[in-house]
């Protein structure tokens, strides 16, 4: 809306002002300096929610993707070995966020891999502690950034963070990040330089809390078919046979399996128990086959009875422990 009229196209001119729904904005041309490493300086937001932020970020991208944009984005650190070409690749694939103060933009625990620049306002860092008070980390500015953490390692947000003020974020893909990061190994070493950084801070903090490591690795949690099949123990194999199951895995990571057993009784697997399992990925990774040591076992009788069984991997080989890595965490950057 311009003077109270609906428009399709309007040409802005210094100080013009326009709305898009209940959202106020005002269109500043300035000559660009030498120093002109502040967004504001090229586009400045009087008053916006997240919503409509969002929407503007998808619908008008091209509007803020100016030339004078990218000579913005060129001053910040982050940016600052990338040429022109490969910050246009970049930014052409981005996505602008807007918060509002107190609103979050990640959570600890959280899925996700992209990475974030602020570009307008100030944002928190922060741990929450098992009784929920915010245990804060850092604060970040114009031109900072975060999630690199999970961005490197494919592991869930282990911070939290929120808007202090009226933010303004760029949201940055793994896949472009990462093709970004085979390019040009000058981003990847800024970016272990900050992951080593800030993982040595949270674990200090973790440490002067007296919080313990929270179990981190992304789960698998599909129900994916598993092969169980118990070894004898030194009793002759003319005298005692091999036990097998097929089973369904509940969840499972780097390190073990939690399976659900039809047809199958809790006594039937020890602790220690010594079994060897082949689990099926699916299509696209195949199976893998390892030996596992049998942690615990549970009755479960919510979908008809059944037994849990909690495997400990062992004697995975490398070809398989990648294979299973690529399923849980997808592939990393480090």
């Amino acid at each position: 809306m311009i003077d109270g009229k609906r428009v399709d196209k309007f040409n802005l001119r210094s100080n013009d002002t326009f709305k898009l729904g209940e959202v106020e904005f005002s269109f500043i041309e300035k000559e660009t300096s030498e120093d002109s490493h502040k967004l504001t300086d090229t586009v400045e937001i009087l008053s916006a929610s997240a919503v409509d932020l969002d929407i503007l970020a998808e619908k008008e991208k091209e509007v803020f993707w100016t030339e004078r944009l990218q000579d913005v984005l060129s001053a910040i650190p982050f940016f600052s070995s990338l040429d022109k070409v490969e910050r246009n690749k970049l930014t052409d694939t981005a996505t602008l966020h807007g918060f509002k103060a107190g609103e979050m933009i990640i959570r600890e625990g959280d899925p996700g891999r992209s990475i974030y620049v602020v570009l307008n306002g100030r944002v928190k860092v922060f741990l929450t502690n098992y009784h929920g008070s915010e245990l804060e980390l850092d604060i970040l500015s114009k031109s900072e950034f975060f999630g690199e953490i999970s961005l490197l390692t494919g592991k869930p947000r282990i911070a939290s963070v929120a808007a202090i003020d009226s933010t303004m974020v760029m949201e940055l893909s793994y896949d472009s990040m990462r093709e970004l990061v085979q390019e040009n190994p000058a981003v990847k070493k800024v970016l272990l330089e900050y992951y080593y950084d800030r993982l040595k801070k949270i674990k200090k903090k973790r440490s002067e809390i007296g919080m313990e490591e929270r179990r981190r690795d992304p789960r698998v949690n599909e129900q994916l078919p598993v092969l169980i099949v118990m070894l004898p123990d030194t009793t002759p194999t003319d005298q005692v046979k091999s036990r097998s199951w097929k089973a369904e895995s509940v969840d499972i990571s780097k390190s073990g399996i939690l399976a659900k057993v039809p047809k199958a009784e809790p006594e039937e697997f020890q602790p220690n128990d010594q079994v060897l399992l082949e689990i099926d990925l699916g299509a696209d990774l195949g199976k893998v086959r390892t030996a596992g040591i049998v942690r615990r076992a549970m009755l479960h009788e919510m979908e008809g009875r059944m037994t849990l069984v909690g495997i400990k991997f062992v004697g995975m080989t490398d070809s398989d422990s990648k294979k299973l890595n690529n399923s849980i965490f997808g592939k990393t950057l480090i």
